[in-house]
């Protein structure tokens, strides 16, 4: 009856976690929920064992009282773990005033027991549709997070689009700030209302105010109409302030005024307006310690910062590179009509090895580079060309170096394997010539071919 949700989202094989301190409870629920083909985990309490479930499920029904424990506290360690877990909660002690407060602490929806059984199945269908949409919207805002560090950015992000506080995103430049504002806005309640950027460091500082507040017409010369200005052109959804620390001092007393009452006043006009909207910022420079050299306005920094994001760099999640290429690939690819090209494994070991100073975006204008060169498949030389740097070791001395740092091994096969990717490397660099190889390394040229052999390498 319900195996298809609306928008044709499959029931079949979706994982519910049921903790109920009533038995009977979960062997019913366990029925009701197997008949509409969902598989089902229960617990008679929140223990160690649950908290291992709920990693695999798509959905949690849970009691508000369960036993000694306050399912309020489980609530909020649930979406601490997942925020975007829809989660039911179920009461045989209902009130207006109970199923508001979970509600507003982040549920779903509230369910009072005894359950009907179509009503409990419709909720259960819409928590499910809305974690499906809500996925679906993960992977198009940030299609991208291979790396623990960026699921947790994207986990941060989840929990604060349940917020209407304003939000301040940290890192370098280039890491994919707005990428973050976005998810936080698509993810929370004015995701059909507007998102809009601007970019404070790109505007020059005589129209900031403009820009950001508007205009009436006449008010400064070449203002031959009104303007609206971004913070009106958002309302109702969410304003992205990029480079933040770049507005004018006098503009930073305007946007804390607005922050503090929701009031703007155009250039050129003397009665305010309130607009509701939401107030992302970035900044790629530390705002905390501007603000303290007083070089930003601190309570307007205090007004910003309510909510804190910082993206890591590149260097720091080396497991988002290949994926990031690959993906940047495959849309140079699309969008030019052009042949996807592979990567060879030394060119995979060239691109893991670089830096990146400049984050995703030199990441995205390397591929650019690499994707006009035609290449049916990029290889080493292809990567150090783009980047202007010599190649690095082919991907058989590389990638055992870098995977050695990241294994627990006995110190004896550690050094072992040090000894083989270091001797590799060198053998490599000295253009595989054991003569040459053993005069760098203070080692004769018969000892350093018996050690090379015994480790395998030739």
């Amino acid at each position: 009856m319900h195996d298809q949700l609306a928008g044709g989202v499959a029931m079949s094989g979706r994982r519910v976690l049921v903790v109920d301190d009533d038995p009977g409870i979960l062997a019913g629920l366990d029925l009701l929920l197997k008949a509409e083909g969902l598989t089902t985990r229960g617990f008679t309490a929140w223990q160690a064992a649950a908290e291992a479930a709920l990693a695999e499920c798509d959905l949690a029904l849970l009691d508000v009282y369960i036993g000694n424990q306050n399912g309020h506290d489980v609530l909020k360690r649930i979406l601490a773990l997942d925020p975007l877990l829809p989660v039911i909660m179920v009461s045989g002690q209902a009130s207006p005033e109970e199923a508001l407060r979970a509600v507003q602490a982040g549920a779903f929806d509230f369910v009072e027991k005894p359950f009907a059984p179509e009503r409990l199945l419709l909720t259960a269908h819409n928590a499910l549709r809305w974690r499906e949409l809500n996925v679906t919207l993960l992977n198009t805002a940030v299609p991208v997070r291979a790396s623990a560090a960026m699921r947790a950015v994207c986990a941060q992000a989840a929990r604060m689009a349940r917020s209407g506080a304003p939000v301040l995103v940290g890192g370098e430049s280039g890491v994919g700030k707005d990428l973050v504002a976005g998810l936080v806005h698509v993810l929370s309640a004015r995701s059909e209302r507007p998102f809009v950027k601007l970019n404070c460091g790109a505007i020059a500082r005589d129209l900031a105010d403009s820009e950001l507040f508007g205009h009436a017409r006449g008010a400064f010369t070449g203002a031959d109409r009104e303007y609206a200005g971004r913070i009106a052109a958002a309302a109702g959804g969410t304003l992205f302030l990029d480079e933040v620390g770049e507005l004018p001092a006098a503009v930073q007393v305007k946007l804390l005024r607005f922050l503090e009452n929701g009031e703007i006043q155009r250039v050129g006009e003397t009665s305010p307006r309130r607009v509701d909207v939401r107030v992302i910022a970035a900044s790629n420079v530390d705002l905390a310690a501007a603000a303290a050299a007083g070089q930003f306005r601190q309570d307007l920094y205090f007004r910003l910062a309510v909510l804190q994001l910082a993206v890591p760099p590149l260097r720091e999640r080396p497991a988002d590179i290949l994926p990031l290429v690959r993906h940047c690939l495959a849309q140079v690819a699309a969008r030019d009509g052009r042949h996807l090209s592979q990567l060879e494994a030394d060119a995979e070991c060239a691109l893991e090895a670089y830096a990146y100073p400049g984050n995703v975006r030199e990441l995205k204008n390397l591929v650019e580079r690499l994707a006009c060169l035609g290449l049916a498949t990029i290889d080493a030389t292809a990567v150090a060309a783009a980047l202007g740097t010599d190649p690095v070791p082919s991907a058989a001395v590389a990638r055992p170096l870098a995977n050695l740092l990241s294994r627990t091994l006995p110190l004896a096969e550690a050094k072992l394997e040090l000894e083989r990717a270091y001797l590799a490397a060198q053998f490599e660099l000295h253009d595989r010539s054991v003569k040459a190889t053993a005069l760098a390394l203070g080692l004769l040229p018969n000892n350093l071919s018996r050690r090379m052999k015994q480790l395998g390498i030739g």
